[in-house]
């Protein structure tokens, strides 16, 4: 199945590159789609990154921008129990940063190029013979 990377871009410039052919390169057998571009600080930084996909032939399909009111509220010890936020704002802000910022078509296109799922045949539960003794 192809793959894409999201990379978290915070504090990298060109360097998200070597990230993305370490990936690449790693296993030639993996169908390495491109890169998602996250947490983008500015269109300079993006520019930057995108300078250093380019060198290395790695399409760049999409590029978000760092925004706080995005991520999960976190806590000493980890994160904040989904019990105690109301994620659909967050949730909604994501959606709109993916809809404007990721190039869709091309997303679906490299997710279209995975071969189909195979299951495997199911057993029917009654069609097995064998008695089964329970103790108490």
């Amino acid at each position: 199945a192809p793959v894409v990377l999201v990379i978290d871009c915070k504090a990298m410039g060109e360097s998200a590159a070597a990230i993305a052919k370490g990936f690449r390169d790693y296993d030639p057998e993996v169908n390495f789609g491109g890169v998602i571009l996250n947490r983008l600080g500015s269109a300079n930084h993006e520019r930057m990154v995108r300078e250093g996909m380019d060198k290395i032939g790695v399409p760049v399909i999409g590029a978000i921008y760092r925004d706080d009111r995005m991520h999960s509220p976190e806590r000493h010890l980890g994160l904040t129990p989904v019990t105690e936020i109301d994620p659909t704002e967050a949730i909604n802000m994501i959606r709109e940063a993916v809809e404007k910022m990721v190039n869709l078509d091309q997303l679906l296109d490299i997710a279209s190029s995975a071969p189909a799922i195979e299951f495997p045949e199911t057993v029917d539960a009654t069609s097995i013979e064998k008695r089964v003794k329970i103790g108490v």
